[in-house]
């Protein structure tokens, strides 16, 4: 039984929609449940086949006995877009947001951008905290090797700790990619340990490969229980009835062709807003499409963005309740049991008298309340979604259900879910900048 709760009442979708889509997409539900039976890559679809791949669990788990030892304190993830977001919104939601407060050891430090700041950062951890190459693994992810922001910043760092520690860093060092690529052949050459991504799995996809395994694994989290909630998803979200996946794939596009052309993935459990920035990966480059699979082109796509509440209710409400009518929201919010309650002896006692008593999980969850009842009196449409917990296994039972959802809107919108031609072009553009300095 699935630990997260979907609740579709408010979607505003006529059951006949619902019904008459239902049955279009039949024929592409048994065509995922054939290629899970098979087991094999062999479609663009076989992401889906990965949960289940005990070859992949096995080589992450033989590259965890190899590289990690009591003296690990820092993990560091060098990759960008699909090969990092998926990693960190799993261990942001385990562990929290602010990487400045986190206590726990080994930290996992990701680095997936270029700015000075976090070059900064990554220079006083080197100088201040780290002694010996055993207290550091450097996670290298890139697909094909050619991603630009990557290879800066493995070179940087590399830079770094090899000034510090020497060359012994060297052994730190684990490149996941393609096999074959050139960063692949790259890291045999110089002896560096590798792991492998399926060829046919993108990296919006991968979090259940060792793009995703190998670095929580090393960090000590249950990897078992995030593919075991991931493979139990799977069966609810290839089932032929009372599939959460297929209903929440028809009411997005349903909103869509009726003009909601935002989708909101609005957080009400802080810890989980990196999953909005995962999901806003996925969706964005899963069905923003100039073309569809006929070759017409046709613009197609849902905006998506992550709000997170209550933060963003003083930012964005006015705009949500008073603005158009083009949002479609997906409330993303879990059970607690660690709670914070207002004391009885208080600094500002004749201030907001209502909170006196209350959890910061029962006002959280109040606000939230609140919002919904207002979207309800001005019809705007949402969806309710609740884990029972926080954990490995309900993370990995979400970024299934994402995942598989995604395919069964982008076959609504017959686009291709599984390219993205059109990113290429900015980095066309960038490599043609530089190669003329």
């Amino acid at each position: 039984m699935s630990n997260i709760k979907f609740t579709f009442n408010e979607s505003r979708v006529a059951n006949e929609v619902m019904q008459s889509r239902q049955k279009s997409l039949s024929a592409y539900v048994e065509r995922l449940n054939t290629i899970v039976a098979s087991g094999v890559y062999e479609t663009a679809e076989s992401s889906i086949v990965v949960p289940s791949d005990t070859v992949i669990l096995e080589d992450v788990m033989t590259m965890i006995d190899r590289t990690c030892n009591s003296n690990l304190k820092y993990i560091f993830v060098v990759g960008i877009g699909g090969s990092n977001l998926g990693t960190k919104a799993v261990y942001d939601a385990l562990v929290g947001l602010n990487d400045g407060y986190r206590k726990r050891v080994p930290n996992i430090i990701f680095i997936d951008t270029i700015g000075e700041k976090l070059f900064e950062i990554l220079q006083d951890i080197c100088n201040e905290s780290i002694v010996h190459p055993d207290e550091v693994l450097i996670n290298v992810i890139s697909k094909s090797g050619g991603t630009a922001e990557t290879i800066f910043n493995i070179e940087a760092l590399n830079a770094m700790l090899i000034e510090k520690l020497g060359g012994g860093v060297r052994d730190r060092i684990v490149v996941t990619t393609n096999e074959g690529s050139d960063l692949w052949n790259a890291a045999l050459n110089l002896h560096i340990h590798a792991l492998a991504i399926p060829e046919l799995v993108g990296g919006r996809y991968s979090v259940f490969t060792a793009v995703g395994l190998y670095p929580l694994g090393a960090a000590g989290f249950d990897i078992g229980s995030l593919l075991a909630g991931a493979q139990d998803m799977r069966l609810d979200c290839l089932k032929s009835t009372e599939n959460p996946a297929v209903d929440s794939a028809i009411i997005s596009v349903e909103q869509y062709t009726q003009g909601f052309s935002i989708h909101n993935t609005f957080i009400f459990k802080p810890e989980l807003e990196s999953i909005g920035r995962w999901y806003r990966q996925l969706m964005g480059e899963s069905i923003g499409k100039r073309k569809n699979r006929d070759g017409e082109e046709i613009r197609s796509g849902m905006v998506p963005m992550v709000s997170v509440g209550s933060t963003d209710l003083h930012s964005m409400a006015q705009l949500y309740l008073g603005g158009p009518k083009i949002i479609f929201h997906h409330f993303i919010h879990a059970h607690t049991e660690t709670q914070t309650v207002i004391p009885d002896t208080r600094l500002f006692p004749d201030l907001v008298s209502d909170i006196n008593g209350v959890s910061n999980n029962k006002l959280m969850h109040a606000i939230m309340q609140g919002t919904q009842a207002a979207f309800v009196k001005q019809e705007i449409p949402f969806v309710d979604i609740t884990f029972e917990h926080v954990s490995e296994y309900t993370l990995g039972e979400y970024l299934q259900f994402r995942m598989i959802e995604m395919m069964y809107i982008a076959e609504l919108l017959h686009v291709n879910a599984f390219n993205q031609p059109s990113v290429e072009e900015y980095k066309i553009e960038t490599k043609q900048i530089l190669s003329t300095k």
